[in-house]
């Protein structure tokens, strides 16, 4: 049996440009493990 895939959210990237997100950017792909952390504010 094929594992169904699931899509959860399309969200936007606050501060990616202050970032160096371009030089992994073509690394990412399908299944990357994201860490994503909510700015303390």
């Amino acid at each position: 049996m094929e594992a169904k895939k699931l899509y959860f959210m399309d969200c936007h990237l606050a501060g990616r440009t202050y970032h160096d997100a371009d030089e992994v950017w073509d690394d990412l792909k399908v299944g990357t493990i994201l860490r994503l952390e909510r700015d303390k504010t």
